[in-house]
């Protein structure tokens, strides 16, 4: 059984449909919600450049109208937009100015719009410079993490296929 797919534009649309359905199951199911929403970027890897693009605006898209508008919001400047650069530059240290440029820009925009949802131990004093400091780690070690994971599924799925 082959399940390589050549056209990119159907390859898209499989995961779309795969990571939107995820999505769904585990917010409905509450089976995991958090970990299902930090691996949702992990179709960009899976995809070339355009349609990586194309793959985070569906997603977000989808999960917007489905009724989680935070959540959507969130997902995707939280955490599409520095996988997309993370995918989209190619030197190291242009790679990673620019994904701490976009999320410190992304951080306050979600700050600003939906900080009072953070308990207040959280943006008084120091408590708020230091998320914004993991969240900078976090998220240029994040591309690193889902694409190492990218590798392991790949290669279990090859296993599993060359024993059939």
């Amino acid at each position: 059984m082959n399940l390589v797919i050549k056209n990119p534009l159907i390859k898209t649309a499989f995961l779309v449909i795969l990571f939107f359905l995820l999505f769904l199951m585990s917010r409905y199911l509450r089976i995991a919600p958090t970990v299902v929403s930090l691996t949702l970027p992990l179709g960009v890897f899976f995809l070339e450049k355009r349609y990586a693009f194309i793959f985070s605006i569906s997603i977000f898209f989808l999960i917007f109208i489905s009724g989680f508008v935070v959540e959507a919001i969130g997902i995707f400047l939280l955490f599409f937009l520095p996988i997309l650069a993370f995918a989209v530059v190619e030197k190291r240290l242009f790679k990673h100015l620019f994904i701490t440029t976009l999320s410190i820009l992304a951080f306050y925009l979600m700050f600003a719009f939906f900080g009072e949802l953070l308990p207040d131990f959280a943006t008084q004093g120091k408590g708020l410079l230091f998320i914004i400091f993991i969240y900078l780690i976090f998220t240029n070690i994040y591309g690193y993490l889902l694409k190492r994971l990218k590798c392991e599924i790949s290669s279990l799925l090859q296993n599993f296929f060359k024993k059939q």
